[in-house]
């Protein structure tokens, strides 16, 4: 009976221990979220609609995004730059710029303001599940919803139901700007391998 009572009594204190450390747990991915105010290139498959296109994507910053479609081929070789929420556009020797209304902006600027959205967001606005996180915002009052990889801070995907928009995101090449040297010589952009 001695015995019982020890094995209980163990049982006992152990279980206060567990208890009392798991009040302190953290999340997953720790006590900040990865920094998503950074520049990238990253693939993105974008449908929206009847619209089937793949584009590579690339933030310079807040408001300054570019993307070079590559599909299909009616878009290929278009490229569509946000500066400052203006949406101009290029395709061979044409330029052009984008109405604000019209889908080829408004795809674009949906998924550049909501990735910005996700940069400013604070620990307790994401959703945690395993290691993809999940975050939702919206684009002029329709909800939108961004998906990243916790660890490494890839993109994962983006959906806005209202529009019809989906996009899932590959090969995220996170970059750095290079100091201008003392020669006065132009800055330079170097990718870097995950």
């Amino acid at each position: 009976m001695l015995k019982c009572t020890k094995i209980g009594l163990v049982s006992i204190v152990g279980l206060a221990s567990i208890s009392l450390c798991g009040c302190d747990a953290k999340l997953p991915f720790g006590s900040t979220k990865p920094n998503f105010d950074t520049a990238f290139t990253v693939n993105a498959e974008i449908n929206c609609d009847k619209l089937n296109a793949k584009a590579d994507v690339t933030r310079n910053g807040d408001g300054d995004w570019s993307f070079k479609f590559t599909e299909p081929q009616q878009l290929a070789g278009m490229t569509l730059n946000i500066t400052e929420s203006v949406c101009t556009g290029t395709l061979g020797n044409l330029s052009f710029e984008a109405e604000e209304s019209s889908e080829y902006a408004m795809i674009p600027e949906i998924i550049a303001d909501s990735i910005n959205s996700l940069s400013k967001c604070t620990n307790e606005q994401i959703v945690q599940n395993d290691e993809i996180m999940t975050y939702d915002t919206d684009f002029d009052g329709k909800k939108v919803t961004v998906t990243a990889n916790s660890k490494s801070g890839a993109l994962v995907s983006l959906k806005c139901p209202y529009h019809k928009l989906s996009v899932n995101f590959s090969n995220l090449k996170p970059y750095k700007e290079l100091p201008t040297e003392p020669t006065g010589e132009s800055t330079v952009s170097e990718n870097i391998a995950e």
